[in-house]
């Protein structure tokens, strides 16, 4: 993921507010394709979606309440 976030970072730095949404575009299309490959033959590329995205926020949520735990010593 590292790596993509790092291509999409150049991809926007060189195409700049115009091409992106082509670069846009070509993500979604790689999100896709790596959703169906990761659910496999039998699984649901949504529902893992929806379970990535979630387990996302939930990490995103737990390093605010650290960060706010921190600045408030």
């Amino acid at each position: 993921m590292d790596r993509i976030d790092d291509a999409v970072r150049k991809l926007i730095e060189v195409r700049g507010p115009v091409g992106t949404a082509d670069v846009v575009t070509v993500l979604a299309s790689q999100v896709a394709s790596l959703l169906a490959a990761n659910a496999g033959p039998n699984g649901d590329p949504e529902a893992l979606f929806d379970t990535m995205i979630r387990a996302q926020i939930d990490m995103v949520r737990r390093m605010n309440a650290i960060e706010n735990e921190r600045a408030d010593g």
